[in-house]
């Protein structure tokens, strides 16, 4: 089963949110990551897949100083070509120029 499709978890709405790898001060706080999810039900655990962040040192500051240790942190690791091929398609497509790995 994919996760987006578990009855426990709500995903954001957008599936990468780059919220933490963007600079510090245009970070509107836990607050603003939280608006990125639809209501929260009490027995659901939220959740969102943006891979840039194990890349960034500073996305992993980010998420420590905005959500601390009150955050469950979860990787799932992906079979390394399908996941630099995902990110080539990816980039390809994206406005910004986030890189695929530091």
């Amino acid at each position: 089963m994919h996760l987006t499709r578990h009855p426990n978890i709500a995903f954001s709405r957008d599936k990468e949110l780059h919220f933490f790898d963007k600079n510090e001060s245009l970070c509107p706080g836990p607050l603003g990551y939280l608006l990125k999810f639809p209501p929260r039900d009490e027995l659901k655990a939220t959740a969102e897949a943006t891979p840039f962040y194990i890349a960034s040192t500073e996305a992993c500051i980010h998420m420590a100083a905005q959500l601390g240790r009150r955050a469950t942190y979860v990787l799932i690791v992906r079979e390394p070509v399908a996941r630099a091929y995902s990110c080539l398609l990816y980039t390809s497509d994206a406005a910004d120029d986030t890189p695929c790995v530091d």
